[in-house]
């Protein structure tokens, strides 16, 4: 199954999926920017799932990864600007 969603005029898709297994059954999403794959999260249910709709969980874990990937990559950019900046006062000093 596919669920699309445009935020901030970029596209958005999950791709969803539910496979059975000997446990139970697992929900499976993957997140797309354009073409681009973000990320991707599976739950492993033994029962059943009380979600107000499907795939509900596993699309929330989805999200919640690429926001944590996003602030990791906005984090890591600021530390290369730093030592950039440190580099080329260090540089000056000699």
């Amino acid at each position: 199954m596919k669920k699309d969603f445009v935020v901030n005029d970029v596209n958005y898709s999950f791709i969803l999926s539910s496979k059975g297994n000997k446990c139970g059954f697992i929900h499976k999403a993957t997140l797309y920017e354009g073409e681009r794959e973000l990320t991707s999260r599976q739950v492993q249910y033994y029962n059943r799932t009380w979600e107000e709709y499907q795939f509900q969980a596993v699309m929330k874990l989805v999200v919640e990864k690429a926001l944590k990937l996003i602030y990791r990559s906005q984090l890591f950019v600021k530390d290369f600007k730093t030592a950039i900046t440190n580099l080329g006062a260090l540089k000056a000093q000699l």
